[in-house]
């Protein structure tokens, strides 16, 4: 009796679960991408591994895991990612900490500190919807109803706002999921990260459409309002680069750019809603237009050339492995980059190469990590047959704590004395060329000291912007690359820039610092790149 009544119960259970339609985990790559984007290796799952997770006290990397074990069972039938995805909810629903466990459901906290005054415990709409979207998809396809009580008791708790142990700002018919929560925090507070927001959102989408909440479904019409409000705003003046948060505004990493994109395109497709699909191949474009592909005449013959430099931040070559597959004379032919963090030389990694028989007819570019996702197509080739000659006659003036000697360097002097003030050595580089947001603006530097490094550019209009560069090492040739995009309002320059500051910031009492500059270019090609990057092979690269 003990066992009819127990297969009664699993079957009851597992009909339940099937009847809430397509398991969350059974969906493509495309409508998922955003939660198959992985830095974690789930197959070799180990209870050790389990640990070594948790142990970062990061509730969204769990989760996250046990979403990409549940996604691997559905796709492959594996009993032991099955088995390992319930340890992995398992110990989320029982023994994780920092967390609070009640008969109202459970909120997990992160426990480290965070950013400037975020201390531990806080919370974030990240884990906060797509946890128990994964409990969820758990219950789906296991039928253990404790998953399905305690998604849904959990994500209620966070339809409170944040100053409630929430994370759902809440403007009438208008929500913000908020990335960031903590306790004492306030509205004004908020970043408005938005890969964070659309993060949740697709959780909360997928939780409130497949278990046919009305509650939850309430939050995601109001998180959608909230999202199609604020839309514009993460575009630069411009509009040729976004914002990753408005508070405050900080520009968009490549990496997230392209993240972005996929949230969008993953929303448009489960949703169906148009609403989505705009901002997706808006920031396809804006990717396209920043990094387009080159066809190259070399020595060997033909070469589509695409630059893993370039905006926002040209030492940061953050776009994750590339492939691009181009179509010649009825075939496809394909490379991929993922050398770019190699130990080659710069010329080398810097830039992908697919050797071509002729023009191509198309070609598309896809990123890959975890998943591969699509960003363009390209039809429109011209053939870049020789370097554009970019370099720039250094000439500059020197103020403030810069002097020039006799030998022709330049010397930097700290202040000195009882009264003394950190200051600067500033040297103002004549440019009077154009530098468009696909291209570069290249020098080469050394400094006798370890130095910190500010940059001003003006255009011919007078606009001004600026930034900070990684710092330069005492002794070495510094390759110092710029693209204007991530310059403090550098999407509001004309494309001519007339002079770019470098300011060569000191501390009292410090020591004096020599400084010479050694070249300057204009990187427009890819043929320019790997010219300048093979005359500088032994300079030190800020690679990050």
């Amino acid at each position: 009796m003990k066992i009819a009544f127990f297969l009664i119960s699993m079957l009851a259970a597992l009909g339940t679960a099937q009847a809430s339609g397509k398991s969350l985990a059974a969906g493509s790559d495309a409508e998922l991408a955003p939660y198959l984007w992985s830095w974690m290796d789930p197959v070799s799952f180990t209870e050790e591994g389990l640990k070594k997770t948790v142990a970062k006290k990061d509730p969204l990397r769990p989760f996250f895991l046990a979403f990409r074990l549940l996604t691997i069972y559905e796709r492959t039938g594996d009993q032991k990612s099955l088995e390992s995805a319930k340890r992995t909810l398992d110990y989320m629903l029982d023994e994780y900490q920092p967390a609070a466990r009640n008969a109202e459901g459970i909120r997990w906290y992160y426990g480290f500190d965070y950013d400037k005054g975020i201390k531990a415990p806080w919370w974030s709409g990240m884990d906060g919807f797509f946890g128990p979207m994964t409990l969820f998809a758990g219950w789906q396809v296991t039928g253990d109803e404790r998953y399905r009580e305690a998604a849904l008791k959990s994500a209620k708790l966070m339809l409170e706002d944040p100053t409630k142990g929430g994370v759902l700002w809440r403007d009438g018919g208008s929500c913000w999921i908020s990335e960031y929560s903590w306790n004492g925090m306030t509205r004004d507070k908020e970043y408005h990260v938005l890969n964070g927001h659309l993060w949740g959102l697709q959780a909360l989408y997928m939780l409130a459409d497949a278990s046919k909440d009305k509650e939850l479904n309430e939050a995601y019409q109001c998180a959608r309002a909230g999202t199609v409000e604020r839309l514009h705003d993460y575009y630069n003046p411009a509009g040729n680069w976004t914002w990753y948060q408005l508070v405050p505004k900080v520009i968009n990493p490549t990496h997230y750019n392209t993240i972005e994109l996929a949230q969008f395109r993953a929303m448009a497709l489960l949703t169906g809603d148009p609403v989505y699909d705009e901002p997706s191949k808006r920031r396809a474009e804006i990717f396209k237009n920043a990094y387009p592909l080159s066809l190259v005449k070399t020595k060997k013959g033909l070469e589509v050339q695409f630059s893993m430099m370039g905006a926002p931040n040209s030492y940061w070559t953050d776009t994750y492995p590339v492939t691009v597959s181009c179509s010649v004379g009825g075939k496809e032919v394909k490379a991929t980059n993922a050398k770019v963090y190699s130990k080659d030389p710069l010329a080398d990694r810097l830039i992908l190469r697919l050797p071509v028989k002729a023009k191509p007819k198309a070609c598309q570019v896809s990123i890959h990590s975890g998943v591969d996702v699509p960003i363009y197509e390209q039809k429109q080739f011209d053939v870049v047959q020789s370097t554009s000659n970019g370099d720039i006659p250094v000439a500059y003036t020197v103020a403030l704590q810069a002097a020039v000697t006799d030998d022709g360097k330049i010397l930097v002097t700290p202040a000195s004395g009882e009264n003394a003030t950190a200051g600067e050595g500033r040297i103002v580089l004549n440019v009077d060329r154009d530098v468009l947001p696909s291209q570069t603006l290249a020098l080469v530097m050394t400094s006798t000291e370890d130095a910190v490094l500010g940059l001003i550019v003006d255009d011919i209009k007078g606009h001004r912007a600026s930034r900070y560069y990684p710092s330069l090492k005492a002794g070495k040739d510094h390759i110092v690359v710029l693209n204007m995009l991530g310059f403090d309002k550098g999407s509001e320059l004309d494309k001519h820039i007339s002079k770019l500051s470098l300011r060569v910031y000191t501390k009292p009492g410090a020591s004096p610092l020599k400084v010479s500059i050694k070249e300057l270019t204009v990187i427009r090609n890819t043929l320019d790149l790997a010219d300048f990057m093979t005359r500088h092979a032994d300079a030190n690269f800020p690679q990050q």
